[in-house]
């Protein structure tokens, strides 16, 4: 009767633990990859995509990035944007949110200014996969 209660604790123990491991997401199950898809010298049409990198589903992704004074965002698309002065911060939609493991979903932004994203975010780990950067 003890060893009986004995496996039927270590069954227990192993499925809970296995269910914590499956459930887990890595720091960088997300990336973010900025671009610049068209330029006129005073502003420029910025574009982000966000992937999924694992072989789960997200239900969500928020990017963050700084743009120097010189520079603000002036309309987004495709996203839900809000801005901290120079901070900007673009959460999905109802419909652009879930993305299957592999799957990818870009939106844009026009920018008033020269100034590039600096200190990216994806879901808090740097926009590359990984820790986020450190602020400057």
């Amino acid at each position: 009767m003890r060893t009986l209660r004995l496996v039927t604790a270590l069954a227990v123990a192993g499925l809970l633990a296995g269910a914590v491991a499956i459930t887990a997401t890595p720091a960088s199950a997300a990336t973010a990859v900025f671009s610049v898809t068209n330029n006129w010298g005073s502003g420029y049409q910025g574009q982000v995509t966000v992937t999924n990198n694992t072989s789960a589903q997200i239900t969500s992704w928020r990017v963050e990035f700084d743009l120097p004074s010189s520079s603000s965002v002036s309309q987004s698309w495709n996203a839900q944007q809000s801005t901290a002065g120079s901070r900007y911060t673009f959460i999905n939609l109802s419909w652009n949110g879930t993305l299957a493991a592999g799957a990818s979903t870009s939106f844009g932004f026009l920018v008033a200014g020269s100034g590039t994203p600096v200190n990216c975010t994806v879901n808090g780990s740097s926009c590359a996969g990984g820790p986020p950067p450190t602020p400057t």
